[in-house]
């Protein structure tokens, strides 16, 4: 269990439970299928264009889906069976969801599987977001060393990170009060030279 509490697997922990906290509700709910609304269309031009057919919706074998649901005239344009040519939604997500059915196929399990995915990258943000924040603020101390000097018995060394924060406190407090108590004397003058 020594591995759990070692700093450098603190991002592998991180992912892990990430990925546990967006699994739960995937699983749970793994025959959720999707809504007619941008879920569906998004599912329609990932199967277009896994299929070949390029970036189209509304293709004949999703006629029956919306057709109770949209009123289509479809007899006074020159409808092509493979659906209709669209530039309306952006391309990169269908895209995605096109390298995932093309992957593990467009059958009924296609929403999980794609989920699944999604949950896996999406926890994937969380040890990349900390290797930002690692790269881009430094840590100046090691853990052990802030833990002994955290415990240390001193009364001066422990007191002086509350200085430290009341210090940068107070700073933060005086710049908003100073922000928000200039803005009254504008409004004050500004009324005043108004008729």
């Amino acid at each position: 269990m020594s591995w759990w509490k070692s700093p450098k697997t603190f991002p592998l922990r991180i992912f892990l439970i990430a990925l546990l906290l967006r699994l739960v509700p995937v699983v749970v709910l793994r025959n959720m299928g999707i809504g007619l609304d941008d879920m569906f269309q998004y599912d329609m031009l990932a199967r277009s264009i896994v299929a070949g057919n390029g970036y189209r919706w509304y293709a004949e074998e999703d006629l029956p889906t919306v057709l109770p649901y949209l009123q289509l005239d479809l007899t006074s344009i020159d409808y092509d069976p493979r659906g209709v040519l669209t530039s309306f939604r952006p391309p990169l997500y269908p895209a995605f969801l096109a390298l995932v059915y093309f992957v593990f196929g467009v059958g009924a399990k296609r929403f999980f599987i794609a989920r699944l995915v999604q949950t896996v990258l999406a926890a994937s943000m969380a040890p990349l977001t900390y290797a930002l924040a690692r790269r881009l603020f430094p840590v100046t101390t090691s853990p052990d060393s802030s833990a002994a000097y955290a415990s240390s018995s001193s009364s001066s060394e422990s007191v002086a990170p509350a200085r430290l924060a009341a210090t940068a406190a107070t700073a933060v407090i005086g710049r908003a009060s100073a922000t928000t108590a200039s803005a009254p004397c504008a409004v004050r003058t500004a009324s005043a030279t108004s008729p």
